[in-house]
C-alpha cells in the first residue's frame, strides 16, 4: 500500500513508530526537520539521528 501526505506549513507529527514499514520523503516546498529515536518508551527516548530535508530533496 502507498500513502501520500501533504502537510501545510507549520504542521508536525507526534513521535510514532513505523513497525516494519519504510518511507520515502520528498519535500516540495520549504523544509522539514526529522528526528529518529532508538526507542519509543518515554523514559528511554534518545535521539539517534536528526536532519533537515530541504525543498526538492528526496530521502
Amino acid at each position: 500500500p502507498y500513502v501520500l501526505e501533504i502537510w501545510p506549513p507549520g504542521h508536525y507529527s507526534p513521535v510514532h513508530a513505523h513497525a516494519n514499514a519504510y518511507g520515502i520523503i520528498r519535500v516540495l516546498y520549504g523544509e522539514i526537520h526529522v528526528k529518529l529515536y532508538r526507542a519509543l518508551a518515554l523514559k528511554k527516548m534518545k535521539t539517534i539521528h536528526q536532519t533537515t530535508i530541504h525543498e526538492n530533496q528526496v530521502t
